[in-house]
């Protein structure tokens, strides 16, 4: 090779080059050539995912019209349909031979699934077992990648295919949190109330937006919800912060015993997420230890425990709100005037005389006069 480049150099330059030069220029040449192939293949590959991507965005808005067609027909199940549509055989026989396609279509029936109830949602959920797309869905389970796990697991439990809920309980200690998230929506909708039951031993944190997504699906689907006690023990901070919002959610009255000494809790999040509990469901045997521990708690705690004696106190309870009207911080002085006022009929005529006995303190009348307007502080 270096003997034909040293002919070519001679006919070019009229002499040989050095071997190491040949050598250099050799090299050189052999990286833009990789260089260009690179780039060249780069730019087919990115050029051919949009080409497939745009058809596949197309395959996906035919199908969608093709499918609301069915959907809003009178007929019963999509074979009958495809029987009356026969321009249709050919692409949906090579449709659903094609795994590929197959998990488009699959995608468009979760879509429609989404924006439908009733009827047309149960005709959807009919049409995935007709065509044996719980298949598709069970294989995603059995690979080793979590995320298709998670896909096949959010398939299943949209379609609420039953069959497969042991396949998918397995995966509820998974070592991937968002396919832990995906099993625990799951079990709620294959089994509603029933399905908080992985709560009992639950080792792993269930983050705050999980247990907002989970309460979502069990206040759409359970008009009432029965919790174990053991919950609001659980060492699993995360367990005892959901089963209270199940107990907000649900007014569940009858776990006071439960959720009084959790008032003490040594995380400051559960023992302000138990004030806020304590005050929705109204729990007036409550009243006495929140008063009590009332000094204990920190500044966003208080301001909780006043929110809730707002819906437990009474006359007696005022001399109590009125030397926290007095308090350096203005949130807790704000909150103390409102319980003045919500906590008694005479309340604000409590707050009238407050405001004429303290005619030189300019703050303590602003928060009077804030609360006093009905249309900032109603009754």
């Amino acid at each position: 090779m270096i003997e034909i480049f040293n002919k070519y150099c001679i006919s070019i330059i009229g002499h040989e080059l050095p071997a190491h030069e040949v050598i250099i220029i050799s090299i050189s040449l052999l990286f833009v050539f990789v260089f260009f192939i690179t780039i060249s293949s780069v730019f087919l590959l990115r050029s051919f995912k949009i080409v497939r991507e745009r058809n596949l965005l197309k395959f996906k808005q035919e199908i969608e019209q093709e499918m609301a067609d069915y959907l809003f027909s009178d007929h019963a199940n999509f074979k009958t349909w495809l029987n009356a549509h026969l321009e249709f055989e050919k692409k949906y026989k090579r449709i659903l031979n094609r795994a590929f396609l197959r998990n488009a279509f699959i995608e468009v029936l979760i879509n429609l699934h989404k924006s439908f109830s009733g009827e047309y949602a149960i005709k959807i959920e009919n049409l995935y077992v007709e065509l044996h797309f719980y298949t598709d869905s069970q294989k995603k389970l059995n690979t080793s990648t979590w995320y298709i796990k998670a896909k096949g697991i959010s398939e299943i439990s949209h379609m609420k295919y039953n069959p497969l809920y042991e396949d998918v309980y397995k995966f509820i200690n998974a070592p991937h949190a968002l396919l832990r998230n995906e099993v625990q929506m799951a079990l709620l909708i294959f089994k509603k109330g029933e399905g908080l039951s992985f709560l009992d031993d639950y080792k792993f944190i269930i983050s705050e937006w999980q247990q907002v997504c989970l309460m979502d699906i069990l206040l759409k689907s359970e008009k009432t919800v029965n919790i174990n006690p053991a919950w609001l023990k659980s060492k699993n901070e995360s367990v005892v912060s959901l089963a209270l919002k199940i107990v907000r959610g649900y007014q569940i009255l009858n776990y006071t015993h439960e959720l009084l000494p959790l008032l003490s809790h040594a995380n400051e999040n559960i023992v302000k997420e138990t004030i806020v509990t304590l005050g929705e469901i109204q729990d007036i045997s409550a009243k006495e230890l929140l008063l009590t521990l009332f000094y204990q708690f920190n500044t966003a705690q208080k301001k909780e425990a006043l929110k809730a004696l707002v819906y437990l106190s009474s006359d007696e309870d005022i001399p109590f709100f009125t030397e926290l009207l007095f308090s350096a911080d203005n949130q807790i002085a704000l909150q103390a005037a409102i319980a003045i006022k919500k906590s008694s009929s005479n309340g604000p005529q409590v707050l009238t005389e407050l405001m004429e006995h303290n005619a030189n303190s300019e703050r303590i009348i602003r928060i009077i006069k804030h609360v006093l307007d009905p249309l900032i502080v109603r009754e």
